[in-house]
C-alpha cells in the first residue's frame, strides 16, 4: 500500500492552490482592454443603440478612423477573444457577461 508523507500532500495541496491563481490571472490578463478596445465598445454600443445592431468591420474601421477594413476585423476578433462579443446566428452580438 501507498502511504503519503505528510510533506506530500502539502506539496500537493500548495500546487493546486498556485494553478487556480494562474487560472485566475489568466483570465483577468485576458479581459485586460486597450485604449482601441475600449473605443470600439463604446462605438458599437452607441450604435447598437441607434440602429439596433451592431457595426461591421467596415463600419467600426470608419468610425474609429482607419482607412482599411482590415482594422475593424482585428478588432472585432480581439473583443471576440476576450469573450466581450459573441458570434450568435452568424452575426455578432454583445456578451451576455
Amino acid at each position: 500500500m501507498l502511504k503519503i508523507r505528510p510533506e506530500g500532500l502539502r506539496l500537493l495541496g500548495l500546487s493546486h492552490v498556485a494553478a487556480n491563481i494562474k487560472s485566475r490571472e489568466d483570465k483577468v490578463l485576458k479581459n485586460l482592454l486597450t485604449e482601441t478596445e475600449v473605443k470600439a465598445l463604446e462605438t458599437l454600443r452607441r450604435q447598437f443603440s441607434v440602429v439596433g445592431r451592431l457595426s461591421s468591420a467596415r463600419e467600426l474601421s470608419n468610425a474609429l478612423g482607419y482607412k482599411s477594413s482590415r482594422s475593424g476585423h482585428l478588432i472585432l476578433q480581439s473583443l471576440l477573444t476576450k469573450e466581450l462579443l459573441v458570434r450568435s446566428g452568424g452575426k455578432l452580438a454583445f456578451s451576455r457577461e
